[in-house]
């Protein structure tokens, strides 16, 4: 990828999949982002260490951890380098450490905790043809389209398409 005074050079591994992203700016290509991503057996990412040298005193370094159900799907990203798997990415008033997603059989989201500044949890509700209903911070059925009180519910035509969110 080439853009205006700068450049990103990517690095596979021999199977093919991304290791490092690293962004170049100036003249001179000075480094102003990279990403070294470890990866699991399967080829999800385990790990990435972010660095960032274009954003000042605001974000240096992070390194992001991953974890993968047996079917693939993101169970938890933290943001502070917690090691998965964990209940929880830690607590935080200043930035949002983690999420964490909860999945039906059907693979479909019925809830996405945040952890750190804003920690929260949204619920989902799906019809019985994996469309989703519902969503909001009180509970209710996830097989359901009885949406909770205080919850936004999600509307569609007789063709399927959504239509309308109405909270």
């Amino acid at each position: 990828m080439y853009f205006p005074s700068g450049q990103t050079v990517t690095t596979f591994d021999q199977a093919g999949r991304v290791t490092n992203i690293t962004n170049k700016y100036g003249s001179a290509l000075a480094t102003s982002s990279s990403y070294n991503l470890t990866l699991s057996a399967a080829g999800y990412p385990v790990s990435v260490a972010a660095v960032n040298n274009g954003l000042g005193n605001n974000f240096k370094t992070e390194t992001q951890t991953y974890d993968f159900d047996s079917s693939g799907r993101l169970k938890m990203i933290c943001y502070n380098g917690t090691t998965l798997p964990a209940t929880s990415c830690g607590t935080s008033t200043k930035i949002m450490t983690g999420v964490k997603y909860t999945y039906d059989a059907p693979g479909n989201i019925t809830a996405r905790q945040t952890f750190g500044v804003g920690a929260a949890t949204t619920n989902h509700g799906y019809s019985a043809s994996d469309q989703l209903c519902w969503y909001g911070t009180a509970t209710g059925a996830s097989t359901s389209c009885t949406v909770p009180t205080g919850n936004t519910s999600v509307l569609y035509n007789t063709q399927g398409d959504r239509r309308s969110i109405a909270g």
